[in-house]
Protein backbone atom coordinates (compact mmCIF):
# COMPACT_ATOMS: atom_id res chain seq x y z
CA UNK A 1 0.00 0.00 0.00
CA UNK A 2 1.30 3.88 -0.88
CA UNK A 3 -0.45 6.43 0.24
CA UNK A 4 0.37 9.81 -1.89
CA UNK A 5 -0.92 13.59 -1.66
CA UNK A 6 -2.21 14.55 -4.71
CA UNK A 7 -0.53 18.06 -4.63
CA UNK A 8 1.22 18.74 -7.46
CA UNK A 9 3.25 21.90 -8.99
CA UNK A 10 2.92 23.69 -11.94
CA UNK A 11 5.72 22.75 -13.57
CA UNK A 12 5.17 19.24 -13.46
CA UNK A 13 1.53 19.75 -15.02
CA UNK A 14 3.25 21.77 -17.74
CA UNK A 15 5.38 18.61 -18.48
CA UNK A 16 2.45 16.36 -18.64
CA UNK A 17 0.93 19.20 -21.03
CA UNK A 18 3.92 19.27 -22.92
CA UNK A 19 4.44 15.32 -23.26
CA UNK A 20 1.07 14.90 -23.97
CA UNK A 21 0.24 17.18 -26.79
CA UNK A 22 3.83 17.21 -28.86
CA UNK A 23 4.83 13.95 -28.11
CA UNK A 24 2.78 11.08 -27.24
CA UNK A 25 1.25 10.93 -30.79
CA UNK A 26 2.93 10.33 -34.13
CA UNK A 27 0.32 12.39 -35.92
CA UNK A 28 1.34 15.35 -34.23
CA UNK A 29 4.90 15.44 -34.02
CA UNK A 30 4.84 14.91 -38.09
CA UNK A 31 2.66 18.28 -38.44
CA UNK A 32 4.94 19.67 -36.41
CA UNK A 33 7.55 18.86 -38.53
CA UNK A 34 5.95 19.45 -41.55
CA UNK A 35 4.90 22.72 -40.74
CA UNK A 36 8.31 23.97 -39.32
CA UNK A 37 9.45 22.74 -43.28
CA UNK A 38 6.90 24.50 -44.99
CA UNK A 39 7.79 27.93 -42.84
CA UNK A 40 11.93 26.99 -43.77
CA UNK A 41 11.49 26.09 -47.38
CA UNK A 42 8.96 29.09 -47.81
CA UNK A 43 11.69 31.54 -45.94
CA UNK A 44 14.29 30.05 -48.68
CA UNK A 45 12.39 30.44 -51.44
CA UNK A 46 12.14 34.29 -50.44
CA UNK A 47 15.70 34.68 -49.71
CA UNK A 48 16.53 33.29 -53.16
CA UNK A 49 14.12 35.02 -55.18
CA UNK A 50 15.87 38.45 -53.23
CA UNK A 51 18.92 37.24 -53.97
CA UNK A 52 18.39 36.79 -57.84
CA UNK A 53 16.12 40.10 -58.34
CA UNK A 54 17.30 41.75 -55.64
CA UNK A 55 13.43 43.17 -54.77
CA UNK A 56 12.89 44.29 -51.57
CA UNK A 57 9.72 42.83 -51.97
CA UNK A 58 10.76 39.25 -51.00
CA UNK A 59 13.27 40.27 -48.23
CA UNK A 60 9.76 41.64 -46.46
CA UNK A 61 7.95 38.23 -47.39
CA UNK A 62 11.12 36.29 -45.99
CA UNK A 63 10.47 38.56 -42.91
CA UNK A 64 6.81 38.05 -42.99
CA UNK A 65 7.10 34.33 -42.90
CA UNK A 66 9.64 34.20 -39.88
CA UNK A 67 7.16 36.65 -37.83
CA UNK A 68 4.50 34.35 -38.62
CA UNK A 69 6.50 30.92 -37.73
CA UNK A 70 7.86 33.02 -34.51
CA UNK A 71 4.17 34.06 -33.66
CA UNK A 72 2.86 30.36 -33.96
CA UNK A 73 5.25 29.60 -31.33
CA UNK A 74 4.85 32.13 -28.82
CA UNK A 75 1.10 31.91 -29.15
CA UNK A 76 1.34 28.33 -28.48
CA UNK A 77 4.14 28.56 -25.39
CA UNK A 78 1.43 31.38 -24.17
CA UNK A 79 -1.83 29.16 -24.34
CA UNK A 80 -0.03 26.36 -22.58
CA UNK A 81 1.22 28.59 -19.93
CA UNK A 82 -2.12 30.14 -19.44
CA UNK A 83 -4.03 26.48 -19.07
CA UNK A 84 -1.39 25.19 -16.57
CA UNK A 85 -1.63 28.46 -14.37
CA UNK A 86 -5.60 27.41 -14.69
CA UNK A 87 -5.52 23.81 -14.29
CA UNK A 88 -3.23 24.62 -11.19
CA UNK A 89 -4.89 27.21 -9.40
CA UNK A 90 -8.14 24.89 -9.85
CA UNK A 91 -6.39 21.90 -8.44
CA UNK A 92 -4.91 23.53 -5.71
CA UNK A 93 -8.76 24.54 -4.94
CA UNK A 94 -10.19 21.08 -5.05
CA UNK A 95 -6.66 18.90 -3.60
CA UNK A 96 -6.44 20.53 -0.57
CA UNK A 97 -6.04 17.81 1.72
CA UNK A 98 -6.44 14.94 -0.65
CA UNK A 99 -4.45 11.48 -1.13
CA UNK A 100 -4.53 8.60 -2.98
CA UNK A 101 -3.47 5.26 -1.82
CA UNK A 102 -2.18 2.65 -4.39
CA UNK A 103 -2.93 -0.97 -3.89
CA UNK A 104 -2.23 -4.44 -6.24
CA UNK A 105 -6.15 -4.21 -6.49
CA UNK A 106 -7.55 -0.25 -6.92
CA UNK A 107 -7.06 3.29 -6.50
CA UNK A 108 -8.60 4.85 -3.42
CA UNK A 109 -8.93 8.72 -3.43
CA UNK A 110 -9.23 10.01 0.25
CA UNK A 111 -10.16 13.70 1.36
CA UNK A 112 -9.15 14.57 5.34
CA UNK A 113 -8.57 10.95 5.32
CA UNK A 114 -11.93 9.57 4.93
CA UNK A 115 -12.33 7.44 1.88
CA UNK A 116 -14.69 8.65 -1.04
CA UNK A 117 -13.78 7.04 -3.88
CA UNK A 118 -12.61 4.19 -5.38
CA UNK A 119 -11.10 3.21 -8.92
CA UNK A 120 -10.04 -0.16 -10.53
CA UNK A 121 -6.91 -0.46 -12.39
CA UNK A 122 -8.73 -1.17 -15.42
CA UNK A 123 -9.83 2.22 -15.82
CA UNK A 124 -5.92 3.56 -16.16
CA UNK A 125 -5.27 3.99 -19.77
CA UNK A 126 -1.93 5.13 -19.44
CA UNK A 127 1.10 5.02 -17.03
CA UNK A 128 4.09 7.39 -18.16
CA UNK A 129 6.92 7.94 -15.18
CA UNK A 130 9.15 10.96 -15.60
CA UNK A 131 11.96 10.18 -13.93
CA UNK A 132 13.59 13.55 -14.58
CA UNK A 133 11.01 15.42 -12.61
CA UNK A 134 10.43 12.26 -9.95
CA UNK A 135 6.71 12.29 -11.20
CA UNK A 136 3.82 9.74 -12.68
CA UNK A 137 1.03 10.46 -14.45
CA UNK A 138 -1.59 7.90 -14.56
CA UNK A 139 -4.49 9.00 -17.56
CA UNK A 140 -8.32 7.32 -17.80
CA UNK A 141 -10.05 6.79 -20.85
CA UNK A 142 -12.48 9.72 -19.87
CA UNK A 143 -9.24 11.85 -20.10
CA UNK A 144 -8.52 12.28 -16.35
CA UNK A 145 -5.31 12.67 -14.92
CA UNK A 146 -3.57 11.66 -11.63
CA UNK A 147 -0.34 13.67 -11.23
CA UNK A 148 1.97 11.58 -7.91
CA UNK A 149 4.64 13.19 -7.33
CA UNK A 150 7.14 10.91 -5.39
CA UNK A 151 8.15 13.09 -2.85
CA UNK A 152 4.37 13.95 -1.46
CA UNK A 153 4.15 9.74 -0.72
CA UNK A 154 3.26 9.59 2.48
CA UNK A 155 3.11 6.16 3.28
CA UNK A 156 5.34 3.37 1.54
CA UNK A 157 8.88 4.54 -0.77
CA UNK A 158 9.50 6.07 -3.80
CA UNK A 159 10.95 2.68 -4.65
CA UNK A 160 7.89 0.77 -4.22
CA UNK A 161 5.67 3.52 -6.42
CA UNK A 162 8.44 2.70 -8.99
CA UNK A 163 8.13 -0.87 -8.95
CA UNK A 164 4.41 -0.90 -8.13
CA UNK A 165 3.53 1.46 -11.78
CA UNK A 166 5.92 0.00 -13.94
CA UNK A 167 4.53 -3.63 -13.15
CA UNK A 168 0.91 -1.96 -14.02
CA UNK A 169 2.19 -0.65 -17.02
CA UNK A 170 3.45 -3.85 -18.26
CA UNK A 171 0.54 -5.18 -17.47
CA UNK A 172 -1.44 -2.57 -19.42
CA UNK A 173 0.72 -3.54 -22.49
CA UNK A 174 -0.15 -7.14 -22.41
CA UNK A 175 -3.73 -5.82 -22.03
CA UNK A 176 -3.09 -3.64 -25.48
Amino acid sequence: MIEIKTDWSEENLKKYIMYKFLFSNKFTIAAMAVFGICFAAIAASCITMFAMTESAVFLVMAGAVAVLAAGTVIFFIVKVNKNVKVSADMGKESSENESVILTEDKITVCKNQVPYGEMNWDKISSIDLNEKGKTAYLSTEEGAVLILEYKNIVVGAEKELREMLLIKNVKLSEKA
